[in-house]
């Protein structure tokens, strides 16, 4: 069982909101093994079930605090899910996945600030969402795995609801077959570790983003969308021997191709099939430096590069393409049996790029950017008690 619980109030350019939302559900499962000479068998089962009961205050900003009422909305979501999975792995040269669930939500908002009250509803529930993946050991840490799967996913709360304040019970909830293939390489006693994944998500109902004149954000179903790529990714970690002065090395590298496109998109009088998903970058990589030396110093070197990125669906708007680098280096040690201390400094956007963080996608006259921070600096304390 578990439950959570937000107070959030945001003062906004256009508008004062405060957000009450309580949450709370529960999962269970149930695990059947089986052991023979040769083969492994698990079967897992199981279901889970959320509910939330939300208000959601917009009022006018008058210097920073609630004005006048604009909508007053209570929303009630229920989602359950149910699960059923069975593993079978044979001589650790086989390991097959078999699976399928079960989803059901619903979504109830009633608007208060309306006279009469105005009540709108909404179900969603697919039939079954399977998934088949197989391991294949072809040589000594030499290893293949395909999968396919359907996923199902429907509208978030925020998207039913966004800060327009229209109610969009309309929307249609997300789905599609996702298909995947990877090669995984262990070197050097599995200190390197290297994979290769290519994927390709045929996707419908696709949720798009959206800004209006007055910089609120909805959402509108955009269709069929084909999402397809290839991952790679290069991992070298290794902790020393005592006495070196090294004492422990991660170096990770990851690269990623995207090619999104919308199969069939069009809105009103615009046809947006063949265009680029907004937001996607066509080439990212990152890279991870961890190193531990003697004297319980460290330091953690990180390196982002995105490539340019189209800001509206029509792709006549385009974000550049930016490098990112940071470094930290850092103390830490025990000050007492129970009592770890961890001082670091560090820097962010080393490269001083110019750049923006968190677009605003589809927004109304080309306000699409949110500057982010040039070069800066940071330090701190951390102390951890057992």
């Amino acid at each position: 069982m578990y439950a959570s619980y937000t107070n959030l109030k945001n003062s906004a350019v256009r508008n004062y909101e405060r957000r009450i939302e309580p949450q709370w559900g529960g999962r269970t499962s149930f695990t059947w093994e089986k052991h023979y000479i040769n083969v492994n068998w698990q079967i897992v089962g199981g279901a889970e079930f959320q509910q939330g009961d939300f208000n959601t205050l917009v009022s006018d900003n008058v210097n920073g605090g609630p004005g006048a009422v604009q909508t007053n909305d209570d929303i009630g979501n229920q989602l359950f899910t149910g699960f059923l999975q069975t593993d079978i792995a044979v001589k650790d040269n086989w390991i097959i996945t078999a699976g399928t669930s079960i989803n059901r939500g619903r979504v109830i908002i009633r608007r208060l600030s309306d006279n009469p009250v105005v009540s709108q509803s909404r179900r969603y529930q697919n039939e079954f969402s399977p998934r088949l993946a197989v391991l294949r050991k072809l040589a000594n840490e030499f290893y293949v795995l395909g999968s396919v799967s359907r996923g199902f996913s429907p509208p978030t709360t925020a998207e039913v609801l966004p800060s327009t304040g229209v109610i969009s019970t309309d929307l249609e909830a997300e789905s599609g077959w996702n298909y995947e293939l990877t090669l995984r390489y262990n070197l050097f006693q599995r200190h390197l570790q290297l994979e290769a994944t290519a994927f390709f998500l045929d996707l419908d109902n696709a949720l798009v983003q959206r800004r209006d004149g007055g910089g609120a954000d909805y959402f509108t179903n955009a269709g069929s969308v084909h999402q397809k790529g290839v991952e790679l990714q290069a991992r070298y970690q290794k902790q020393m021997r005592p006495g070196h002065f090294v004492r422990s090395l991660l170096v990770q590298g990851d690269y990623t191709l995207n090619h999104f496109r919308y199969k069939d998109f069009v809105k009103g009088t615009d046809d947006f099939s063949g265009n680029k998903v907004p937001s996607v970058p066509s080439n990212t990589f990152s890279l991870l430096a961890d190193v531990n030396v003697a004297g319980n110093f460290y330091s953690q070197l990180s390196f982002y590069s995105a490539s340019a990125i189209y800001l509206n669906d029509a792709n006549t708007a385009r974000a550049d393409a930016y490098q990112l680098l940071g470094w930290r280096i850092g103390w830490k040690t025990k000050i007492s049996t129970k009592t770890n201390i961890n001082l670091y400094l560090g820097a962010d956007n080393l490269l001083d790029q110019v750049y923006s963080l968190g677009n605003d996608i589809n927004a109304a006259g080309g306000r699409y950017y949110n500057a982010a921070a040039p070069r800066n600096f940071y330090g701190g304390v951390r102390f951890e008690i057992r």
